[in-house]
């Protein structure tokens, strides 16, 4: 992998996405951030943005949500 090629990785604040990451990946390879929504009657009112490891400039799960519901929809 070139020096300066890493993944970026983002996800829910579940933790066993951090733990499945550090098996299974070479963290010096990786960038990964968690988003965790504050939500109120179902509605987002807030985010935390948190880096695990590496460096992200930002945090964003909205391309996957996405995607997900365009494959299920």
């Amino acid at each position: 992998m070139l020096e300066n090629h890493r993944h970026n990785l983002f996800s829910d604040g579940n933790d066993q996405y951090t733990n499945a990451i550090i098996k299974n990946f070479d963290v010096e390879t990786i960038n990964y951030g968690q988003l965790i929504k504050e939500r109120e009657e179902g509605r987002v009112v807030g985010k935390t943005r948190t880096i695990i490891f590496g460096k992200v400039d930002d945090i964003d799960t909205s391309y996957v949500e996405r995607y997900i519901f365009s494959v299920i929809d």
